[in-house]
């Protein structure tokens, strides 16, 4: 439709060009402003111009719409034919045309479009500039905000771990004060326990000494009431005995637990026709330690349970139908047993013991020649026997001093 009324006002124009000179006196000449019939494409800062129709350049802006300028046919000028060869017509300046040095002259419109546009984004530019410096500002205040945050939880945590260590401080001195003060208190107790057991230590010995010197004035009492103090005992052993092996002993006392004991075995006899003899000479010594002890040497000395020790040495002569064996021998044992009492001077030990004798002997045989006898030689050596006096029955009598007037 634009196109059209283009072209309409074009061909107008035309008719009143035409027109005889007489015409062009009585109208006022005016200068019309149409562009050239030449193509003019828009300048550089408008790429989007709209094309050029019938010699017209159209501006085109992206703000606006494109406007078609309209010319009145009043305002043409009428030139004779001979005046229109001469007619120099200034075309309009339009946007985007070039002037006669060749730059492009921007509209008055479009320099105040640039100009605001400009404008606008300065604003924008200056409210980015003022928007990332506020950012900034906000950033670094978070940051010192969080470095501030940062300062004080590390004040607080070493405020915390201050604390902490004070009270450990503390702690640890209240704990060695309370053990100071406990091993004091623990030191003045063991010092009163060591006093106080001291003490009852010397009232015990002191108790114990005035009840054995009470027992030793009632063992002499005692004594001197059952018939004088025990010196020492005279033993047999009766076993022995009854095979006819006689012997003796004698056992004295050692202070309140120990005795000493010697004993000596003594047979020597030989059959009227020489086919039998035993002959011994055997002396023993000895030792024993009652589990008991006695007071005083009354009559409670050497009795009740013992251990002993024995060691002992001497010569055999053994014949048994006309053979026999002779020899030296040595013995040792220990043992224990129990002293009964049959009465206060009378005592019968119960012992065995575990030892061995050693003995060099010879055996030989007997050869009668009339009134004569001969002993022949057959073997001799050195054996190991047991004991033979580990078993005893032994009857003591306690020989006492007479009893005072």
């Amino acid at each position: 439709m634009k196109r059209g009324v283009i072209q309409v006002v074009a061909a107008l124009s035309a008719i009143f060009f035409t027109l005889p000179g007489s015409a062009q006196g009585s109208v006022q000449k005016k200068t019309v402003k149409t562009p050239p019939p030449t193509e003019q494409t828009v300048n550089d800062s408008n790429k989007k111009g709209a094309p050029v129709q019938d010699g017209l350049l159209i501006p085109f802006t992206p703000d606006k719409p494109v406007e078609v300028p309209r010319y009145d046919v009043q305002d043409a000028v009428v030139l004779p034919p001979s005046a229109r060869q001469h007619q120099t017509v200034t075309p309009p300046v339009v946007s985007g045309q070039e002037d006669s040095s060749g730059q492009r002259q921007p509209s008055e419109q479009q320099r105040l479009e640039e100009q605001k546009r400009q404008q606008e984004q300065q604003r924008l530019e200056e409210q980015k500039r003022l928007e990332e410096q506020q950012c900034l500002e906000e950033q670094k205040r978070q940051q010192e905000q969080q470095r501030l945050e940062e300062q004080k939880r590390q004040e607080e945590q070493q405020r915390l771990e201050e604390q902490q260590r004070l009270e450990d401080q503390r702690l640890i001195q209240q704990r060695r004060d309370d053990e100071k003060a406990l091993q004091a208190r623990k030191d003045s107790l063991e010092r009163a326990f060591k006093l106080e057991q001291k003490r009852l230590e010397q009232q015990q010995k002191k108790m114990e000494e005035e009840q054995r010197r009470a027992q030793r004035e009632a063992a002499r009492n005692a004594a001197a009431a059952s018939g004088g103090r025990a010196l020492f005992g005279l033993s047999t052993n009766l076993l022995f005995d009854v095979a006819t092996a006689l012997n003796i002993g004698a056992e004295v006392p050692v202070g309140n637990r120990w005795s000493v004991h010697a004993g000596y075995t003594f047979p020597w006899w030989v059959s009227a026709d020489n086919s039998f003899a035993l002959q011994i000479q055997h002396l023993d010594l000895g030792a024993r330690f009652y589990i008991k002890p006695w007071t005083y040497r009354s009559s409670d000395v050497m009795r009740g349970w013992f251990v002993s020790a024995d060691l002992g040495a001497g010569y055999y002569d053994l014949e048994w139908k006309n053979s026999g064996v002779q020899g030296r021998e040595i013995l040792g044992s220990i043992g224990g047993g129990y002293s009964f009492s049959l009465g206060p001077w009378w005592r019968l030990d119960l012992s065995a013991a575990m030892g061995m004798m050693i003995s060099d002997y010879k055996r030989y045989q007997v050869r009668n020649t009339g009134s004569d006898s001969a002993l022949i030689y057959q073997t001799s050596g050195i054996s190991r026997l047991p004991d033979p006096t580990s078993l005893r029955v032994t009857l003591v009598y306690l020989i006492h001093t007479p009893v005072k007037k």
